[in-house]
């Protein structure tokens, strides 16, 4: 059976996104990672695992659902972080776009830690099909929750993820 062309890559691009969650009830570990933060300071992976989950978001200046997906972050960033949760926002704009994210950033008040990869090395290393893309990691760095794109409400996934991470974390 043939398919059109349009399905093929979109299954292409699903298998792509799933293969880094593993089968149901398995999770697969965030690739490290290391990157410069708006400040210019180091930002690695693996030296923020063991604080408690993170959640990741690749986004660009450009797209409009990643900043209402950043806007939604905040609101969990302000109310979850007190408990332990890292936020963590990827910009994937590149040479000619990058100059723009400070002051995205600055309009919108994000609060949480940007990171800037214009050469898109991590973006590949997470198999991100398109931004907005969300993972949400556990405090030992397995992926548990992986979302691509934003539509209102989604947040609210994001949220039942976390509470459910933090009480994990405070069973014995």
């Amino acid at each position: 059976m043939r398919f059109p062309h349009w399905c093929t890559g979109a299954f292409l691009m699903l298998a792509f996104t799933a293969s880094l969650v593993a089968e149901e009830g398995k999770t697969a570990k965030a690739p490290d990672f290391s990157l410069k933060t708006m400040k210019g300071e180091n930002f690695i992976l693996q030296e923020n695992l063991g604080k408690g989950p993170i959640v990741i978001n690749f986004w660009a200046t450009w797209c409009g659902p990643c900043l209402l997906e950043m806007k939604n972050m905040k609101k969990l960033y302000e109310k979850y972080s007190p408990k332990g949760v890292q936020m963590v926002s990827i910009s994937i704009d590149d040479n000619k776009t990058q100059q723009q994210v400070p002051g995205v950033v600055q309009s919108f008040k994000f609060p949480y830690t940007i990171l800037l990869d214009g050469n898109k090395d991590v973006y590949r290393a997470f198999k991100v099909p398109n931004v907005p893309q969300l993972f949400v990691l556990d405090e030992n760095g397995a992926i548990v929750y992986n979302h691509q794109g934003y539509q209102k409400g989604d947040e609210k996934k994001t949220e039942a993820v976390l509470v459910k991470l933090l009480a994990d974390k405070k069973q014995p």
